[in-house]
């Protein structure tokens, strides 16, 4: 699969995505390269800033977890996911993603 050849939307391509990509030890589905997986990365986080946006704290939350398995040091996905969790007043887990951003 390939990003170029999906024609869903937005929404439907993240599904599939993430089927592909489950799990911390998936392969790379075929043909795919180190900057495929970076544009997926970076269409989570967009999708998580989206839903901060809309007020859509889980969903936000959700995206930056999903970075999360495969990317731990993505500096976006704490701030992101700390953003997330203050917005559903987790304010002690906001702090850690917080502290880790900073790492």
């Amino acid at each position: 699969m390939q990003l170029s050849r999906c024609h869903a939307s937005a929404a439907e391509a993240s599904k599939l995505l993430e089927e592909e990509l489950e799990g911390e030890d998936a392969c790379l589905p075929d043909g795919w390269s180190a900057s495929d997986l970076q544009l997926v990365h970076t269409l989570w986080l967009n999708e998580a800033q989206c839903a901060l946006k809309s007020g859509a704290f889980h969903e936000a939350e959700e995206c930056c977890d999903k970075v999360f398995k495969r990317e731990r040091k993505s500096v976006k996905a704490w701030f992101r996911r700390g953003v997330a969790r203050m917005g559903l007043q987790q304010y002690e887990c906001a702090t850690e993603d917080f502290k880790e951003a900073r790492a």
